[in-house]
């Protein structure tokens, strides 16, 4: 039971050799949710009100001992009255090792790292038009693909059901035996239904996907803007939708970036020497 309760593959996360990749399957359990549940049953979450801080509830962990990083406000009162706050981040574990670094970041450093992670998604401006240009050309051939496909499937269903008439009429004109007849009609039967699933299948392509590869292509081309203008709830949301997890140590920030945005950082398309297109 608890290695069910623990299993992170139910919330979308496949693990292996060490790389964490995220599952095309349909989840049993939403992440935040996932998270919030690992909280409670390790004891790590003392209280469950609204969040505070950006990074608080579970969205950074301690990348020693996995607890929760959590936010704390400090006011300092200075010499001229006025008081200033300061948002700092600790590794939520109460009774740590004494191996365990002493994790301590200032917010506006964590932003400043989050923002820095955010900047490997932006292309030169040159790359990214010819990568949008490639986009819509990909989209292009594999529509034309798909309507040559189609094209095929409805000629072969006619000349099944063609050939299906004529066997029909064979037989009543007495020129086919029975057996023969049943047996070419159940054939014939089975190659006309396999062609129109086919044909179904081939007719439910999304129309909207180009234009949302473009969008989000675009998005992660301006994440750096749309950070700076949101509010705590939405860059929480931006981080959660960037990222599978994010784990901290005394001197790194870590992110798991989501496909395709780990595909977008890393520009495996730049890396090939062969000259290849997308």
């Amino acid at each position: 039971m608890s290695h069910i309760l623990n299993n992170r593959f139910y919330a979308g996360e496949l693990h292996r050799n060490g790389n964490v990749h995220q599952g095309k399957y349909r989840l049993l359990i939403d992440r935040p949710t996932f998270d919030a549940c690992q909280g409670v049953l390790a004891g790590k979450y003392r209280r469950t009100s609204r969040h505070a801080h950006i990074f608080s509830g579970g969205i950074i962990r301690c990348a020693h001992c996995g607890f929760a990083v959590t936010g704390e406000r400090i006011r300092r009162k200075l010499l001229d009255g006025s008081v200033r706050e300061h948002v700092y981040y600790r590794c939520g574990n109460n009774n740590p090792d004494g191996s365990h670094p002493q994790v301590r970041w200032r917010e506006p450093e964590l932003m400043e790292m989050f923002v820095e992670e955010f900047k490997k998604f932006v292309m030169p401006l040159e790359i990214a038009q010819w990568f949008r240009a490639g986009i819509r050309s990909a989209f292009a051939d594999v529509g034309e693909l798909q309507r040559q496909k189609k094209q095929a499937l409805a000629k072969r269903r006619t000349e099944l059901v063609g050939m299906q008439d004529r066997l029909l009429n064979g037989y009543l004109a007495g020129a086919v035996e029975q057996a023969v007849f049943q047996a070419k009609a159940a054939d014939l039967k089975r190659e006309i239904a396999q062609a129109e699933e086919s044909l179904e299948r081939a007719t439910l392509c999304d129309p909207d996907a180009p234009a949302r590869a473009l969008a989000l292509f675009d998005f992660s081309q301006k994440l750096v803007e749309v950070w700076h203008r949101s509010n705590s709830e939405d860059k929480r949301q931006i981080v959660d939708c960037v990222s599978l997890n994010r784990t901290v140590d005394d001197v790194t920030l870590v992110l798991a970036k989501r496909s395709p945005f780990d595909w977008i950082a890393e520009r495996p398309f730049l890396k090939n020497g062969r000259g290849g297109g997308i």
